[in-house]
């Protein structure tokens, strides 16, 4: 529960202060408060723009940074949203290739979980480097 960051849980919850177990739940707050459940809470975008990873050295000190995530599609679920996208991969400033993923964002706890699920367009450098991969954001 953040008051002050304008977030109510939206599940019960048992709070003990000095002794006494205060039962915090969905209709703690009044209404004209401005307050909202996390349940009220827009999902983000993740299809506005194109992410680029930075410093993302491998452990053979190969440099991926510059290589790009590009969300492609989102679908709202029950528990977060369902992705789809591509990432366009660069080592040491050459070009790879592409990976399709598909992967979820659990808005719970606002992890996004992606897996590879085809290569396409790889390079001949990228026959040697690419793989389909599995990637946790959190």
């Amino acid at each position: 529960m953040s008051i002050d960051g304008n977030t109510v849980f939206d599940t019960a919850m048992v709070v003990n202060h000095d002794g006494y177990n205060i039962t915090l739940g969905e209709n703690i707050l009044p209404a004209d408060t401005g307050i909202k459940k996390t349940s009220d809470i827009a999902l983000p975008d993740l299809t506005f723009g194109t992410w680029t990873l930075h410093n993302a050295v491998d452990s053979t000190k190969g440099d991926w940074s510059n290589s790009t995530l590009k969300f492609i599609s989102q679908k709202e679920t029950a528990g977060g949203l369902i992705l789809s996208g591509m990432f366009t991969w660069r080592r040491n400033s050459i070009l790879m290739g592409t990976e399709q993923i598909k992967g979820r964002y659990t808005d719970k706890n606002r992890v996004v979980k992606l897996k590879g699920e085809k290569l396409s367009s790889v390079t001949d450098a990228g026959k040697r480097e690419l793989a389909l991969g599995s990637y946790t954001a959190v």
